[in-house]
């Protein structure tokens, strides 16, 4: 079995056999491995992750920002500090 298919399942992509599928998590189970995302953002050299540093929270423009929700439909996540 290749490494990308055991990665797709790690990852829970519908691409990949629910019978592999269900064969690479017994394994993993047994093995006690899981999909980490910090190493697969190191291996990609990506953590889609937007930092955002706000120091004032009354102006509109800024609290409207920092209130939407972290989630963006390309994967990426908005941290707020």
């Amino acid at each position: 079995m290749s490494k990308s298919t055991v990665s797709l399942v790690l990852q829970g992509s519908p691409l990949i056999k629910a019978e592999t599928s269900a064969r690479v998590r017994q394994a993993a189970d047994a093995l006690g491995y899981g999909y980490h995302r910090g190493a697969a953002a190191l291996r990609r050299q990506s953590s889609k992750i937007i930092g955002m540093v706000i120091n004032d929270l009354t102006n509109p423009f800024f609290a409207g920002a920092a209130g939407r929700n972290g989630a963006q439909a390309d994967g990426s996540r908005l941290c707020r500090a």
